[in-house]
């Protein structure tokens, strides 16, 4: 039951995410041209004004166009900066307990790639202030991307472990992938193919980004090895 009420969770904050991604590229593609469009600006006030007789009514014109480019610049920053300031907040969570459910929330794909899921959790480690869904949707996506690791038939080792660990004021959940694992050119475990994620179709790129980008809202790093993903989460020391 707990997995079937949190699907609809990780579906909508898929979804966020992807208009999220998709918004913080605009912001930063705009932030460029609207930069330039204010420097012209200057320098036709500038190439204007150093006339004997300059028209009033064209640097006016002239003053109005760098006025509201710089508008729409403050309005890109704003945008950029509420983007990055995702909502991490919530109650104490036990990292573990997030990392069984999403092993079991990913067991049906694992069985019918006959990949078996085992952990080694340190039961000692804190909880953490993290928003829950957030982060269990970050653990899902690199458990899935594991998952795609073993998509070749050949592949005799078929094991995917998750560790957690404290190491000094931070935790890392370790998801690794054991044997020989389908890899592309680029050093990622996750193929060029779309993967489907909550009724839509997103590349493996922005949902490595979109799990980065909430790790990193957490204050914590998203780190992606050979065979292996590490969750680096900060401990609340306050």
């Amino acid at each position: 039951m707990q997995e079937e009420d949190t699907k609809p969770e990780l579906d909508h904050v898929t979804r966020l995410g992807i208009m999220g991604e998709i918004a913080a590229n605009l912001a930063h593609e705009l932030n460029q041209p609207l930069s330039a469009i204010s420097l012209y600006c200057d320098a036709a006030l500038a190439s204007v004004q150093s006339g004997q007789l300059p028209d009033p009514a064209l640097v006016s014109l002239i003053e109005s166009a760098r006025e509201q480019a710089m508008r729409a610049g403050e309005i890109v920053r704003h945008m950029r900066q509420f983007i990055r300031s995702a909502d991490r907040h919530g109650h104490p969570v036990q990292l573990n307990d997030l990392a069984r459910q999403m092993m079991t929330y990913v067991e049906s794909e694992a069985n019918s790639k006959q990949v078996s899921i085992e952990s080694s959790l340190d039961t000692q480690i804190p909880e953490l202030k993290i928003n829950r869904v957030q982060i269990a949707q970050v653990i899902g996506t690199l458990l899935h991307f594991s998952l795609l690791e073993f998509d070749d038939n050949n592949v005799t080792s078929r094991k995917i472990i998750v560790e957690s660990k404290q190491v000094e004021d931070t935790v890392i959940l370790s998801i690794r992938s054991e044997g020989c694992c389908n890899r592309n050119g680029n050093g990622s475990g996750v193929s060029d193919d779309d993967i489907q994620s909550g009724n839509r179709q997103i590349t493996a790129d922005v949902a490595l980004s979109i799990s980065r980008s909430i790790v990193e809202a957490h204050d914590g790093r998203l780190i992606r090895m050979s065979n292996q993903y590490d969750v680096v989460l900060p401990v609340d020391t306050n």
